[in-house]
This record gives structure tokens, C-alpha cells and sequence, in this order.
């Protein structure tokens, strides 16, 4: 796997458990973060609690979405494991 570190610029919270991640280098993704439940099950939590799940922001270095000290997610899963979305820009 490439050592190469996907930056988050922005994110903004969708309904259904997901966030639409634009990135640094331009390319976007929409993630699903309801898919982790199954995975991870402290995520319904964060998934249940509509307040918190839509505090979603950069990680100061732009290595993570965050919501709380809690739940964060790392900006390699969003940008590997995410939909690619048609807002991409061009690299």
C-alpha cells in the first residue's frame, strides 16, 4: 500500500449515515459511514445521534474526518473505500 497520505479539505454531513469528502487533490468521495456498524459497533452511536453526526469536520492535518475527541475516520479509508462522485475535478 502507498505511503502516499489523502488530505481532507472539507466534509459535509448527507442524510443516511453518510459525507460527501473532497480532497486536496481535487477528487471527491461519498462515504458511508452507516456501513461501518456491522464492523465497528460503537459507530451507531455516532450514527443514531443526528447533533453529533452532523459536527463532521476536517482533522486539523487533514488526515481524518472527526466529530468529537471519539469517532474520527481516517482520510486513506474515505478516499480508498469511498464512491467516487461526479464533483471530482479533473487531476
Amino acid at each position: 500500500m502507498s505511503s502516499h497520505k489523502h488530505l481532507v479539505e472539507a466534509v459535509s454531513s448527507l442524510p443516511k449515515s453518510k459525507i460527501f469528502v473532497t480532497f486536496t487533490d481535487g477528487k471527491a468521495r461519498i462515504y458511508d459511514v452507516g456501513a461501518l456498524v456491522d464492523k465497528i459497533p460503537a459507530f451507531e452511536r455516532l450514527c443514531s445521534n443526528q447533533d453529533l453526526f452532523y459536527k463532521s469536520r476536517p482533522e486539523r492535518s487533514g488526515l481524518a474526518v472527526i466529530w468529537d475527541d471519539y469517532f474520527d475516520l481516517a482520510s486513506d479509508e474515505i478516499y480508498l473505500n469511498g464512491a467516487e462522485t461526479p464533483e471530482s475535478k479533473a487531476a
